[in-house]
């Protein structure tokens, strides 16, 4: 996430939350991408919402009014682009970046900077008030189209350019490994857009609300983080499967053969193992090699930076 943060830079996050899907769908989800810049500023390309930060970080609400007031501010530019363009809201994601960081990311004992937005993923849910369940927020309209549905996002999560890295990580000399890549949270909000459900407890009610259910192995649960936030998990077998992308082997109950599992990233292979009329097991394996027989954490011992740390992760 090196600056400059420019429309460049914006592009190619969305090439690489692009490439992701297409290649974790098994090339069934091709796109386009396109940043929309401010034609009536070309030099910095961006647009300006009418109120501070603080004001839109305190409620899903105020983040749905950022959002709508993003798209109604750059409503001639967009309307612009898709003209002789199909256009169905059912086909198209707006994604809003805004300016510094997101408040997705907790740092014990300090926060400097509380009203940092939290990234999301919008719904209709969202622009409406709780209590009575109506409408108080007006979504944008694009081409005649009500827009409730989109991501937005910050520039970046990478801490390590803001001053505010000097007072959470007070004293240390070494800050190469506190950063964290857009495309993981980008490719779990996206994955609401596309019908994926979550894997962890959603359930606000319950007293386990938020707990991982498949953690570091699926997309839609904390593998969204893996690689700090550059190489997100892949969703679960099952949640492939529900979308569409894969499909199952079934290793019937009478099999007596000993049966190879080739590697994910090799072989995308399912198998399916029936264990009751209403259950089953779904089998995969996944390999985390970055080289034959070496993972990432292997590379980082064999290139310590001294006996007591690991090499960087990154490098």
């Amino acid at each position: 996430d090196r600056p400059p943060h420019n429309s460049a830079y914006f592009q190619k996050q969305l090439e690489a939350v692009g490439n992701y899907y297409f290649n974790i769908s098994g090339e069934k989800l091709p796109y386009t991408a396109n940043i929309i810049i401010n034609s009536f500023s070309p030099e910095n390309g961006y647009y300006t919402v009418s109120d501070s930060m603080e004001y839109y970080a305190k409620a899903d609400t105020s983040l749905a009014k950022l959002f709508s007031e993003a798209l109604n501010t750059a409503k001639a530019d967009i309307e612009e682009y898709f003209d002789g363009k199909p256009f169905s809201p059912d086909d198209v994601v707006f994604v809003v970046f805004h300016a510094g960081l997101g408040q997705d990311i907790s740092y014990l004992y300090l926060d400097p900077t509380v009203y940092d937005l939290k990234s999301a993923y919008l719904e209709e849910s969202m622009f409406k008030d709780k209590k009575t369940n109506t409408i108080v927020i007006s979504p944008a309209e694009i081409l005649d189209e009500k827009i409730y549905t989109g991501v937005l996002l910050p520039e970046t999560q990478n801490i390590i350019y803001f001053d505010v890295v000097e007072d959470i990580f007070y004293g240390s000399d070494d800050l190469c490994d506190i950063q964290i890549g857009l495309t993981g949270i980008f490719a779990f909000l996206l994955g609401y857009e596309l019908g994926l459900p979550p894997m962890f407890n959603n359930d606000a009610t319950s007293i386990n609300y938020g707990k991982p259910g498949v953690g570091l192995f699926g997309l839609m649960d904390q593998g969204s983080n893996n690689g700090l936030g550059v190489i997100p998990a892949v969703p679960t077998p099952w949640t492939r499967i529900k979308a569409g992308w894969d499909v199952a082997d079934i290793i019937p109950s009478n099999n007596t053969d000993t049966i190879l599992i080739e590697a994910y990233d090799l072989n995308n292979e399912i198998y399916k193992v029936d264990i009751s009329e209403g259950e089953y097991f779904l089998i995969e394996n996944r390999n985390n090699w970055a080289l034959p027989e070496t993972d990432i954490d292997s590379l980082r011992r064999k290139h310590n930076i001294t006996d007591n740390q690991m090499g960087h992760w990154f490098d």
